[in-house]
């Protein structure tokens, strides 16, 4: 049986059972198990402030007191969320299939939904993002440029 010498205790310990493999050194730790799990111990007592943070942090996210950008967004338009999810659901259980970009066939990319009509959620036509883009910003001369080369 293979045995190896603990860096911290400096004890021989057989190697399969008192060592951890790290995978990324493909090779086995230099530290024992019961030393690393003192070690880790240790560091628990003195992060306890960054623990004591982390869970004020958690709590107050349970409690609702933080609302990320998703939620803010869908307050402010709940009829794009709406539609948005509608059609997402239509998607999912095949009543809608994607076409092809409506500009043009030799497209590639991902396909994007545009409404024209929030009310109308089912009703969209599918651009590829570069043709969406477009569709929403004609005038923008930079981003012409840059698909055009």
């Amino acid at each position: 049986m293979k045995t190896k010498k603990c860096k911290t205790c400096e004890l021989r310990k057989s190697l399969l059972d008192n060592f951890y493999w790290n995978s990324v050194k493909v090779a086995y730790e230099n530290q024992c198990k019961s030393c690393r799990l003192k070690k880790m111990k240790k560091k628990q007592r003195t992060d306890y402030d960054s623990i004591k943070e982390r869970k004020r942090y958690l709590k107050r996210k349970e409690n609702g007191e933080f609302v990320g950008n998703w939620q803010k967004w869908k307050a402010k338009f709940p009829e794009k969320y709406k539609a948005r999810y509608q059609l997402r659901n239509a998607v999912k259980s095949g009543k809608i299939k994607k076409d092809m970009c409506v500009i043009g066939k030799d497209c590639n990319g991902r396909l994007e939904a545009h409404h024209e009509d929030y009310n109308k959620p089912l009703e969209v036509m599918w651009f590829c993002q570069k043709h969406h883009k477009l569709h929403h910003y004609p005038n923008d001369l930079a981003f012409l440029r840059q698909t055009i080369t």
